[in-house]
């Protein structure tokens, strides 16, 4: 396997002409598999139909190309404070290179059946999600320890049909099942322990190697799993720091530090083109205090999730030099309550390009 990233701006939510352009540099007969993280401008709210332009304007491109079978989105909106609307398009090349010396990044999609709406959000739909990660892993060649990051996305019902749930409404439980799959797929996390009533609620149940997103434009279970695998080629790896809370920079500084990412003495990067890809999810502190003062982000105008991505995006910009980031909130049963969990790409600079 020899991983190729490419980052691509969005003009909008149907914006595929960047996206478009990659795949022709890579060549579609060459493109063995495909992640795409989407990250688009919009509001997670019934009304405002940006993900839903997004995924179709996403489908008809795979489509065009004749890759659907091959790809796998991941899409999210809310691009608040100073982020760029962006797609990184993750491709597993047909290449014939000599494995690098080290392990490099490697990764597989994959997902379910259709999910019916009585199962949205339900202690039953924790293992099917864990059969999808472990499906991901699989196409990856991926061993569970070497999964360093597991990206789930997993459907909920749309607000509008009749005669459901909250609990099969709630994007937050959603994303919740979606964590707990990734906890007993890696051993992390005993089945036994999960109950309707744990869901979101028990957080002595939590995964470190996930970040879970929810939404009601699809229909099933959608993984993409990354991790460091000996044998792999390319030049890039991935490596993940936890964040106690939204201004807590230095894990990132030092993740990146420790993995090869030269800073200057103030603590940005010397190069951003040795971080292709950062992906943030991170969460407001429930009772509003942050470092022990009073915040009124679960009491404002905006909605907390919102306010939480334009001050991250600060802080993470701070930390690049540039706003081309992902960064997504509620992660629930990811990181303890008001932190959050940080995965870099990074490119080797003495690997082979």
């Amino acid at each position: 396997m020899t991983v190729r990233l490419f980052t691509v701006d969005m003009d909008s939510p149907a914006d595929m002409a960047g996206l478009e352009a990659a795949i022709a540099v890579c060549g579609k007969d060459r493109l063995r598999r495909v992640a795409i993280l989407t990250k688009v401008e919009g509001n997670p709210v019934p009304n405002d139909f940006s993900r839903e332009l997004a995924r179709q304007s996403l489908s008809a491109l795979l489509a065009k190309y004749g890759i659907e079978d091959r790809s796998l989105v991941l899409l999210s909106v809310g691009c608040e404070g100073i982020a760029t609307p962006l797609s990184f398009l993750i491709a597993d090349m047909a290449e014939e290179e000599p494995p690098a010396e080290g392990p490099r990044l490697a990764f597989g999609i994959a997902r379910s059946a259709p999910v019916a709406a009585h199962e949205h959000g339900s202690a039953g739909l924790v293992t099917r999600v864990a059969d999808t990660v472990r499906a991901a892993l699989a196409d990856g060649t991926l061993a569970p320890e070497n999964a360093a990051l597991v990206l789930v996305k997993v459907p909920t019902a749309a607000p509008a049909q009749r005669d459901l749930t909250p609990e099969q409404t709630a994007m937050s439980r959603g994303r919740a099942v979606g964590a707990l799959g990734v906890g007993c797929a890696l051993g992390e996390i005993a089945p036994a322990r999960i109950t309707e009533a744990a869901i979101g609620n028990d957080l002595t149940l939590m995964t470190r190697h996930a970040m879970t997103f929810a939404g009601p434009e699809l229909d099933r279970i959608e993984v993409v799993a990354l991790g460091n695998r000996p044998g792999a080629g390319g030049d890039l790896t991935i490596a993940t720091a936890f964040m106690a809370d939204i201004l807590d920079g230095t894990p990132i500084r030092r993740m990146l530090s420790e993995a090869g990412a030269r800073p200057t003495p103030w603590g940005e990067l010397a190069d951003p083109a040795q971080v292709p890809a950062l992906l943030v999810k991170a969460g407001i502190p429930p009772d509003d205090r942050l470092r022990g003062a009073r915040i009124v982000a679960h009491r404002g105008a905006l909605p907390a999730d919102g306010q939480m991505r334009a001050a991250l995006s600060g802080v993470v910009g701070s930390i690049l030099g540039h706003t081309r980031f992902f960064v997504s909130g509620d992660p629930v049963q990811q990181a303890p309550p008001g932190g959050g969990i940080a995965a870099a790409i990074l490119r080797v600079t003495n690997a082979p390009a």
